[in-house]
């Protein structure tokens, strides 16, 4: 109660601006649930970059049904067009699990202003799957990881050829269903083109943002259900490269957050959903701990979640860890 007064206090005091939802869900039980300005348990909200874990969750189930063999899997021949610009024989030997790791080896970056792969570039195009694959090589696959969005439609485009179903259908059928999330509690645009004003985002209500991050963190399970293997689970959580510097799994990033204690600073690893604005699925396996948070502050540095996880809601978890540890000791 302590720590979800202290989070209500900050956002509300303006400390943390623009945060939207808070949803903390530890050891089992869901420990808080708050929303601000106007934001509510039944209002959908965009998840931004966080789709993307979505669709790996996606391509993963694919794999786990035998649509698609494997990680491995080359990607051209999943593709249905006849030519590429920039010929180059690295092509053809483009993965699916370079696709998910950001190191596809394409010029594809949107954080770098001179990149033709970037995000804003891309965007204006008519098939932003062909204008991923029509890039320049820079690197082999599998060697750097460079943040790439295009390299999303690919994956997902990837997962809908071998499926034989749109992205949102086949997300209905075999992950939110199951779920009990109901489709006209979420909207997806996947046109993947430039008439798709959402950017193929999914607007989600936070509480099924909340159950993608317990899936996820019971190994796949739902109420007795294995939705997702547990070796996806494991498998795209795991680092395959580092994007900015930061440990990247399939999808999902794998930060750590600094953490001050009694004790002195502490490193807590998670993994993360993350979404452009606030848009947060954490997972603290350490803790037990899955935090969501929703938000506003688009196009920012450093966001206010990162700072309420490292500043709030991880000590706080730090300091009952320890106060259990030493309760247990004879």
């Amino acid at each position: 109660m302590a720590t979800a007064n202290a989070i209500v206090r900050s956002i509300l005091d303006g400390t943390y601006k623009d945060v939207h939802s808070v949803l903390l869900y530890q050891h089992g039980r869901l420990v808080m649930e708050e929303y601000f300005y106007g934001y509510n348990v039944d209002r959908p909200h965009q998840l931004r970059s966080a789709t993307k874990s979505v669709v790996s969750a996606l391509a993963g189930i694919a794999i786990d049904h035998g649509a698609l063999t494997g990680v491995d899997e080359r990607v051209l021949p999943h593709m249905s067009y006849k030519s590429y610009a920039n010929p180059d024989p690295r092509k053809a030997t483009m993965t699916l699990g370079n696709f998910l790791s950001m190191s596809s080896g394409l010029d594809c970056n949107d954080h770098t202003s001179d990149s033709p792969g970037r995000e804003t570039v891309l965007d204006d195009t008519p098939d932003w799957v062909k204008a991923t694959l029509d890039l320049p090589m820079i690197h082999d696959p599998g060697t750097e990881g460079m943040y790439c969005s295009g390299g999303v439609a690919v994956v997902g485009r990837m997962t809908e050829n071998a499926v034989h179903m749109s992205l949102p259908d086949y997300a209905q059928k075999n992950l939110f269903g199951p779920l009990g999330i109901a489709r006209a509690a979420w909207t997806w645009n996947y046109n993947l083109t430039n008439a798709d004003k959402e950017y193929s985002q999914i607007h989600l209500r936070p509480r099924d943002m909340l159950k993608l991050g317990i899936l996820f963190s019971q190994d796949g399970r739902w109420q007795g259900r294995q939705v997702i293997s547990s070796t996806w689970v494991k498998t795209s959580t795991a680092e395959h490269s580092h994007v900015e510097n930061v440990s990247y799994g399939y999808f999902w990033w794998r930060p750590w957050l600094n953490v001050e204690t009694p004790t002195g600073s502490q490193h807590v690893n998670v993994v993360a959903a993350q979404g452009n604005g606030g848009q947060k699925i954490y997972l603290v396996p350490q803790y037990d701990l899955v935090a969501v948070f929703t938000g506003g502050a688009y196009n920012v540095d450093g966001t206010p979640p990162n700072s309420i996880m490292a500043k709030i809601i991880l000590p706080a978890a730090v300091a009952d860890s320890a106060g259990k540890e030493s309760q247990s000791r004879p």
